[in-house]
Parts: C-alpha cells; structure tokens; sequence
C-alpha cells in the first residue's frame, strides 16, 4: 500500500512535455497532470466494495426508488403522497448522479457518496417516523369513540437512526474516506 501512495504521489507531480520534433509544431508546453491511478495502485487499495456499491446498490436504489414513484402515480396515491412521489424522483436522480460520479471518479462523486451515506440513517428514520404518524393518524380516525387511541413516539426512530448510521453508514464513511485519492480528492494538511 505504501509502494502504491508512492507512485501516486510521483505520478501527480507535474511532468515536462517530452522534447518536440522540429518539423512538427509543439502541442502546449504547460506541465501535464496524470489523474487516473494506475490499476496497481488501485487493486492495492482494495475496490472491491466501491465496484459492489457502484455496479448494484446505487443502480439498484435508483431503480426501486424509481419503480415506487411510478406506482404511487399509476395507483393515485393522493395528495399525501405528493411529496414522498417528488422525494422518490430527486432519489433517483442522485443516484444517477451519483453513479456518474463513482464511475468516472469524479471528485464531485466522492463529495456525493459522502453526503449520501451521512444523510442516510437520518433521513430514512424521518421517512419512518412519518409513515408511522400518517398510519396512527388514519388509525385515530377509524376507530370508535372511548377506544384508546395509538400514539407514536419518536425516541425508537431516533434510536433507529443512530444505530443504522454507527452500523452502516459508517464503515462505509470510513471506506471512501480512505480512497479519497482514487477520486482527486486531498485535503490540505498542515
């Protein structure tokens, strides 16, 4: 792993053009750049997971999330449903972007993938939390006067969110934060 950072570091230090041949006119002189890690220095790192996360869950989530909106819309899922079909679309499109973004590794991705996972668990405890206060609401209207009605309180869905972030979201903030240089990503340190 060393060896790999090493040439990393190397290989992004700006390199002279070689010499042009007079007869032929010579293409820019500035330093050039090389970005994309070589492929040992990326098998070095391990991707195994970035290729997992990039090929099948973002594609899959976008594709679920996607597939929801379409049937709240084909069945008339009502007015309530207005803005969870909106957050379905904008997940879609993330995860299109964000598969964009992880296959080019593009920093902007990596930016992305990072926000995603540190949203996540707390997002989806609120999108639970609010599923479970629209189906106690309906409950409460349905059934007769003089029976108890059901209440829903937030502190399981605040545990939710803590313990799917400690258990997912951040092994995962872990992984790409230590790959940040397959992205062009470096963060000044001083």
């Amino acid at each position: 792993m060393i060896e790999a950072e090493r040439y990393l570091a190397k290989k992004l230090q700006p390199q002279e053009p070689p010499p042009c041949p007079t007869s032929q006119p010579c293409p820019s002189s500035g330093p050039s750049f090389s970005r994309p890690a070589p492929p040992d220095a990326r098998s070095a790192l391990g991707t195994r997971w970035l290729a997992f996360v990039n090929y099948v869950l973002v594609p899959l989530n976008g594709m679920v999330s996607l597939g929801t909106a379409i049937y709240f819309l084909a069945t008339g899922g009502g007015s309530e449903m207005g803005m969870v079909i909106v957050g379905l679309f904008v997940d879609c499109g993330i995860c299109v972007a964000l598969f964009l973004g992880l296959l080019n590794r593009t920093p902007w991705g990596w930016w992305l993938m990072m926000a995603v996972l540190f949203l996540k668990a707390p997002l989806t405890a609120v999108n639970k939390y609010l599923l479970a206060s629209m189906k106690s609401d309906l409950y409460n209207s349905l059934i007769p006067s003089g029976a108890a009605p059901m209440n829903v309180s937030a502190a399981p869905f605040i545990a939710f969110a803590f313990i799917g972030f400690v258990a997912i979201c951040l092994p995962q903030l872990v992984y790409f934060y230590k790959r940040h240089r397959l992205f062009s990503v470096d963060f000044q340190r001083g």
